[in-house]
Protein backbone atom coordinates (compact mmCIF):
# COMPACT_ATOMS: atom_id res chain seq x y z
CA UNK A 1 0.00 0.00 0.00
CA UNK A 2 1.24 3.48 -1.09
CA UNK A 3 1.80 5.94 1.62
CA UNK A 4 0.34 9.09 0.66
CA UNK A 5 1.49 10.70 3.73
CA UNK A 6 5.45 10.34 3.08
CA UNK A 7 7.20 12.91 1.30
CA UNK A 8 8.88 11.62 -2.49
CA UNK A 9 12.27 12.82 -3.08
CA UNK A 10 13.58 12.81 -6.55
CA UNK A 11 17.03 10.89 -7.05
CA UNK A 12 19.99 13.56 -7.08
CA UNK A 13 22.15 13.42 -10.07
CA UNK A 14 25.36 12.72 -8.45
CA UNK A 15 26.95 12.05 -11.68
CA UNK A 16 26.05 15.77 -13.07
CA UNK A 17 26.71 16.81 -9.59
CA UNK A 18 30.35 15.73 -9.33
CA UNK A 19 31.03 16.86 -13.43
CA UNK A 20 30.13 20.75 -12.23
CA UNK A 21 32.14 20.69 -8.91
CA UNK A 22 34.81 18.70 -10.98
CA UNK A 23 35.63 21.01 -14.00
CA UNK A 24 32.28 23.29 -13.89
CA UNK A 25 32.98 27.33 -14.44
CA UNK A 26 32.41 29.54 -11.02
CA UNK A 27 28.77 30.28 -12.27
CA UNK A 28 27.93 26.49 -13.04
CA UNK A 29 29.46 25.44 -9.54
CA UNK A 30 27.44 28.81 -8.35
CA UNK A 31 24.40 27.89 -9.94
CA UNK A 32 24.20 24.39 -7.67
CA UNK A 33 23.58 26.34 -4.57
CA UNK A 34 20.52 27.06 -2.98
CA UNK A 35 18.87 30.67 -4.11
CA UNK A 36 16.71 33.07 -3.36
CA UNK A 37 17.09 36.98 -3.69
CA UNK A 38 17.70 37.70 -0.41
CA UNK A 39 21.07 35.00 -0.25
CA UNK A 40 23.92 36.83 -0.69
CA UNK A 41 27.16 34.38 -1.11
CA UNK A 42 30.33 35.36 0.71
CA UNK A 43 33.52 34.60 -1.22
CA UNK A 44 34.60 31.98 1.76
CA UNK A 45 31.87 29.50 -0.21
CA UNK A 46 33.04 30.22 -3.23
CA UNK A 47 36.65 28.81 -1.96
CA UNK A 48 35.34 25.96 -0.20
CA UNK A 49 33.45 24.73 -3.18
CA UNK A 50 36.97 25.12 -4.83
CA UNK A 51 38.31 22.05 -2.69
CA UNK A 52 36.10 19.96 -5.26
CA UNK A 53 37.42 20.86 -8.05
CA UNK A 54 39.93 19.19 -10.00
CA UNK A 55 43.68 20.46 -10.05
CA UNK A 56 45.01 20.82 -13.14
CA UNK A 57 46.40 17.41 -14.68
CA UNK A 58 44.88 15.67 -11.98
CA UNK A 59 43.58 12.41 -13.64
CA UNK A 60 41.50 11.07 -10.91
CA UNK A 61 37.93 12.17 -10.10
CA UNK A 62 35.49 12.82 -7.45
CA UNK A 63 33.49 9.78 -6.62
CA UNK A 64 30.54 9.24 -4.07
CA UNK A 65 31.27 7.55 -1.08
CA UNK A 66 28.61 7.24 0.49
CA UNK A 67 24.97 8.98 1.30
CA UNK A 68 22.62 9.53 4.27
CA UNK A 69 19.36 10.85 4.13
CA UNK A 70 17.59 13.12 7.23
CA UNK A 71 14.23 15.08 6.32
CA UNK A 72 14.45 16.52 3.49
CA UNK A 73 18.52 16.98 3.34
CA UNK A 74 20.81 14.71 2.04
CA UNK A 75 24.55 14.02 3.25
CA UNK A 76 27.33 13.38 0.81
CA UNK A 77 30.61 12.12 1.32
CA UNK A 78 33.02 12.93 -1.77
CA UNK A 79 36.28 10.97 -2.22
CA UNK A 80 38.08 14.28 -3.32
CA UNK A 81 41.85 11.83 -4.24
CA UNK A 82 43.10 15.67 -3.93
CA UNK A 83 42.44 16.65 -0.75
CA UNK A 84 45.45 17.31 1.04
CA UNK A 85 44.55 16.47 4.36
CA UNK A 86 44.70 12.52 5.94
CA UNK A 87 41.33 12.18 5.31
CA UNK A 88 40.68 11.52 1.57
CA UNK A 89 36.86 13.24 2.01
CA UNK A 90 34.55 15.80 2.28
CA UNK A 91 30.77 16.37 2.83
CA UNK A 92 27.73 18.01 1.07
CA UNK A 93 24.43 18.85 2.38
CA UNK A 94 22.34 18.65 -0.43
CA UNK A 95 18.87 19.47 -0.58
CA UNK A 96 16.85 16.41 -1.82
CA UNK A 97 13.76 17.82 -3.81
CA UNK A 98 15.97 20.03 -5.84
CA UNK A 99 19.81 18.27 -5.43
CA UNK A 100 21.04 21.97 -4.46
CA UNK A 101 23.63 22.52 -2.25
CA UNK A 102 23.04 24.16 1.55
CA UNK A 103 26.05 23.61 2.91
CA UNK A 104 29.26 21.80 3.28
CA UNK A 105 28.89 19.81 7.09
CA UNK A 106 26.32 22.14 7.99
CA UNK A 107 24.75 24.86 6.51
CA UNK A 108 26.07 28.23 5.03
CA UNK A 109 25.57 31.36 7.06
CA UNK A 110 23.84 32.79 5.02
CA UNK A 111 21.35 30.52 4.61
CA UNK A 112 20.32 30.11 8.60
CA UNK A 113 17.77 33.01 8.52
CA UNK A 114 16.01 31.16 5.34
CA UNK A 115 16.26 27.72 7.31
CA UNK A 116 13.48 26.56 9.28
CA UNK A 117 13.79 25.60 13.26
CA UNK A 118 12.96 21.72 11.67
CA UNK A 119 15.42 22.12 8.58
CA UNK A 120 18.09 23.63 10.95
CA UNK A 121 17.56 20.58 13.05
CA UNK A 122 17.40 17.75 10.01
CA UNK A 123 21.30 18.98 8.72
CA UNK A 124 21.96 19.34 12.02
CA UNK A 125 21.34 15.53 12.33
CA UNK A 126 23.67 15.02 9.29
CA UNK A 127 25.98 17.11 10.31
CA UNK A 128 26.73 14.97 13.24
CA UNK A 129 26.95 11.99 10.92
CA UNK A 130 29.88 13.69 9.44
CA UNK A 131 31.42 14.58 12.39
CA UNK A 132 31.34 10.52 13.73
CA UNK A 133 32.31 9.31 10.33
CA UNK A 134 35.76 11.53 10.02
CA UNK A 135 36.52 10.45 13.48
CA UNK A 136 36.07 7.38 12.66
CA UNK A 137 38.02 7.20 9.43
CA UNK A 138 40.85 8.99 11.20
CA UNK A 139 41.40 7.16 14.69
CA UNK A 140 40.35 3.58 12.18
CA UNK A 141 37.61 3.26 15.29
CA UNK A 142 33.72 2.20 14.42
CA UNK A 143 31.55 3.91 17.22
Amino acid sequence: MLNFWKRRYNEINYNDLLRTLENGSLDETHSLLAQNQRIKYLNGVESMLEKYRKPDGENRNLTLHSTQQHGEFELAILNVPWNSSSLPFLPLILQRSSGTIYGIMLPFNELLPELTAKQQSQIGELGMSWTKFAIEHQIGVKF
